[in-house]
């Protein structure tokens, strides 16, 4: 990178410092001396060549801003989603069995099981659960057809398909997942296991709407057992941030006698805690090592950072987007100043003339404001032209921000006007305090 950003630079100043080389060598001496001793000034042509050079800074300048604008506002909507469950005060960790050392159906369940136990009467440990898959997290995510009883298919027509989640009954107050309606579920007794189910809120308001889905029975896959739904929890974002509440439905662990479909092998831990939860990491270790010395426990994280990954490629492209904001406006406010500076500087004697002949210093800076500000508003005009065609490509990265947004796009402009006529006080201000007698004495 450092090497590639090299050879542009290098490449850039040949660039810049050929084509003025090119000009001056293919412009004969005649038409220089000619057009010096017409004017003082520089020729209209080179005017145009340095308007034209702030324009295209300005444009790229506010294309990138409206970027960034689009950006910031895109997270800061995001920021206000709510997740669906409380990560404040919580940890996660996930235990993996092995078939060789956990060969039966029932084995896994009763680790499980008195995995949780243990790891609840840690002091300071508010709550324990297990789960198949935590929110906002990619592993572990089962997608299946669920059949409601009393809403036949229709023929012709597929089922409903929904995440799938099997967990413990301390799992939703250990993960802040709030129970609205019903109960949770009883712990598993293998091989003596109810086939009862909790769903979501987005779930029963799909398929009972304003009726109460406890004592309502569900089957997950054609050939599966009959789940009675015993409460509903509040909905969670189990995919993405960006992405509607999903409508999900959870079963406790069962045995494979029980539902054949998945035995639990590898399960998401959560803990609550009433301190920090980093700080009971050594205890939950030394648990695990208690019921089997042989267990790794792995990816230890606190739910805090999981939603914070969720935010993190946003916040990246906000992030790098800022940063070349900040560039191409830096940029554009020295090529705006640079501009007008020099322009002052060609017509000293020009404006020494006008205060001689009576211009006011307030005229005078407006003249030359007047002048910069128009180049810059050309820019502004062509970099909104731009922005309306390239934000598209950040649609897809937009979190309920549209890509034209009005408020961002009048926001950055006038900023960047703002930008402009601040480059061009300082011209402005020195043009006005030039002294006629030292201007024409000077030519």
């Amino acid at each position: 990178m450092l090497g590639v950003a090299g050879l542009i630079t290098i490449l850039a100043a040949l660039f810049v410092s050929g084509v003025p080389a090119l000009r001056s060598g293919a412009a004969s001496m005649a038409s220089i001396l000619s057009s010096t001793n017409r004017s003082a000034t520089a020729s209209r042509r080179r005017h145009r060549a340095r308007h034209a050079l702030v324009v295209a800074q300005v444009a790229l300048a506010l294309v990138v801003l409206v970027g960034s604008g689009l950006m910031a506002r895109s997270v800061w909507r995001l920021r206000s989603v709510q997740p669906g469950f409380n990560p404040a005060r919580a940890l996660s960790f996930h235990l993996a069995l092995p078939s060789a050392t956990y060969p039966g159906s029932d084995d896994p369940v009763r680790f499980f099981a008195r995995a949780v136990d243990g790891i609840a009467t840690i002091p300071g440990v508010q709550a324990a659960g297990a789960a198949s898959k935590l929110p906002l997290d990619e592993q572990g995510r089962t997608d299946s057809a669920v059949f409601v009883e009393d809403r036949p298919i229709p023929a012709g027509t597929l089922p409903g398909i929904h995440p799938l989640v099997y967990v413990t009954p301390g799992y939703f107050s250990a993960a802040g997942v709030p129970l609205i309606e019903g109960r949770s579920f009883t712990r598993p007794d293998p091989p003596r296991v109810a086939l009862e189910a909790i769903v979501s809120r987005a779930f029963a308001q799909r398929y009972w709407s304003e009726q109460s889905p406890i004592g309502r029975r569900v089957r997950i896959l054609s050939n599966g057992p009959w789940y009675t739904v015993v409460g509903v929890v509040g909905n969670v974002r189990d995919r993405a941030l960006d992405r509607p509440e999903d409508e999900m439905i959870y079963c406790p662990l069962l045995p494979a006698r029980e539902d054949a479909r998945w035995t639990p092998r590898d399960l998401a831990f959560v803990v609550r805690t009433a301190g920090d939860p980093v700080a009971v990491t050594g205890a939950i270790r030394d648990v695990i090592r208690g019921l089997d010395p042989s267990l790794p426990v792995y990816r230890v994280r606190a739910l805090t950072d999981l939603v914070g990954q969720a935010y993190a490629r946003r916040s990246l492209t906000f992030l790098l987007i800022a940063c070349a904001s900040v560039v191409a406006l830096l940029l554009g406010g020295i090529g705006v100043y640079g501009v007008m500076s020099y322009v002052v500087t060609l017509r000293t004697r020009e404006i020494g003339i006008r205060l001689a002949l009576g211009a006011q210093p307030a005229g005078v800076r407006r003249m030359v404001s007047r002048h910069g500000l128009a180049v810059a508003s050309v820019g502004i005009a062509l970099g909104l032209a731009g922005a309306l065609v390239l934000t598209r490509f950040l649609a897809a990265l937009l979190f309920e921000v549209s890509a034209t947004d009005p408020a961002v796009f009048a926001g950055s402009a006038a900023f960047l006007l703002f930008l402009a006529a601040a480059a061009c006080w300082v011209p402005a201000r020195r043009a006005a305090t030039v002294d006629p007698a030292l201007a024409l004495r000077a030519d």
